[in-house]
């Protein structure tokens, strides 16, 4: 099952995907940024830094949490999200689109 992200700011979608997730693991705790709350401006930040290394919008990792969605397109697939996290990608990406 894919989400679908289409119309929404996809910084907003990163941002949101993180702050609903939790540090994994001790390697993910001593992430400086792991206690902070991501912003927009944060997320635009990191999608910045990710194009100019790389062609697509995956994120494996961010701020020592498990994100591993690819927001390359106007839908991603939530499974290992969903694997790793407590929430639901589906919920998280409603909750932004009900704001």
């Amino acid at each position: 099952m894919q989400i679908d992200i289409g119309g929404l700011d996809k910084a907003a979608v990163l941002a949101a995907l993180v702050n609903s997730s939790q540090p994994l693991l001790l390697t993910g705790w001593m992430d400086p940024n792991s206690t902070r709350t991501m912003t927009v401006a944060d997320a635009h930040e990191e999608m910045l830094t990710k194009v100019r290394s790389q062609s697509r919008l995956y994120f494996d990792y961010l701020w020592g949490r498990p994100i591993k969605v690819d927001l390359s397109g106007s839908s991603f697939d939530p499974s290992n999200y969903d694997r790793d996290n407590k929430r639901p990608a589906a919920d998280v990406v409603n909750e932004l689109r009900n704001r």
